[in-house]
């Protein structure tokens, strides 16, 4: 019995309801360790936010190699660059929000990517608006890798005694209603779009998931993400595979990579406990190895952290970055 059996195996087991989690084997031999590591900057957003310059010193004193922007935190494209160029970090994507990817809005968004550096534009959520707790949005621009006004940027967070403030913990999710094939197309003709224009620009495009995307289709056996990815031209978009959400959704990372070989340019590498719950790398149940394992198959190139869980934030992404560069494969 192969290592992909054997998890498939374990599916009566799960600890998910309903899920195939990658369950943590030494059955096979480790050989690589992994060469880069990047972290998603929204894991640290509150101290992003208090601190852009020494946060991100932080983040690369830590270990990591490279990181991932969910905007710019007010900051100018040509600051962003000099202070990765000090710190030699490299940032390979930003994840910007659809209304940073319009038709009159995209050039600018691309423009920006490419003084930083950026390979590539990822869309972190699906392109429609969706009800926020509370019903409050974030201010337009604090994440999208616009700029404010300064009458008009959020308030800094107030730590307590001098300590860093505490990391809120990420809103609920919304249980969305199971979307029709015509809305998924939609969504795919939006990717297929803003893919072309960010190739001709000479990036790439890919997309986030989170768990909704592993639903069944409004009156079919299909799956939302399965039909995207058949969906979307492969030469202009990519995806990045949330490992953390798409097993809590009861996917299994390995099979989609059996059957989307090449799709996956970017995971973002996130534990997850049985209460599906965001964990610092190795303590939750994620069998990380045997998924790197499959890189060459997934298509990854980047391997980027993204922590949204209960324990203080930079003390967190650093036990994070600690058990991936011990990790072998």
């Amino acid at each position: 019995m192969n290592r992909r059996d054997f998890l498939k195996n374990t599916a009566g087991a799960a600890l998910f309801t309903g899920a195939i989690p990658l369950l943590k084997s030494n059955s096979l031999a480790a050989q690589r360790k992994l060469d880069k590591i990047g972290l998603q900057l929204y894991s640290v957003r509150q101290l992003m936010q208090q601190d852009f310059t020494g946060t991100l010193t932080r983040v690369a004193q830590a270990g990591y190699d490279e990181v991932e922007f969910a905007g710019y935190y007010n900051q100018s494209p040509e600051a962003v660059k000099a202070l990765l160029q000090e710190l030699k970090i490299t940032s390979p994507a930003n994840h910007s929000q659809y209304n940073t990817l319009k038709e009159d809005t995209i050039e600018q968004t691309i423009a920006a990517a490419k003084i930083i550096g950026h390979s590539y534009l990822i869309l972190p959520s699906l392109p429609m608006e969706f009800p926020r707790a509370g019903g409050q949005r974030p201010p337009q621009g604090s994440q999208t890798g616009q700029t404010l006004p300064a009458d008009q940027q959020p308030p800094k967070p107030e730590g307590q005694q001098g300590q860093p403030p505490q990391q809120p913990q990420p809103r609920p999710r919304p249980q969305m209603p199971a979307f029709t094939l015509e809305k998924v197309k939609e969504f795919a003709a939006i990717f297929n779009r803003v893919g072309e224009t960010c190739k001709k620009a000479g990036l790439g495009f890919a997309y986030h998931n989170h768990t909704m995307e592993f639903q069944k289709i409004e009156g079919s056996e299909d799956i939302m993400y399965d039909v995207l990815l058949k969906e979307t031209n492969p030469d202009y978009v990519g995806y990045e595979l949330d490992l953390g959400w798409a097993v809590a959704a009861g996917a299994d990372p390995l099979a989609y990579f059996e059957k989307f070989p090449g799709r996956f340019p970017f995971f973002h590498v996130k534990d997850m406990n049985a209460e599906k719950q965001s964990v610092i790398e190795g303590q939750g149940i994620i069998d990380f190895a045997s998924i790197f394992a499959q890189s060459a198959k997934a298509g990854v190139k980047y391997y980027i952290v993204e922590y949204e869980g209960r324990e203080e934030p930079m003390a967190s992404v650093e036990a994070c970055v600690k058990y991936l560069k011990n990790l072998t494969f």
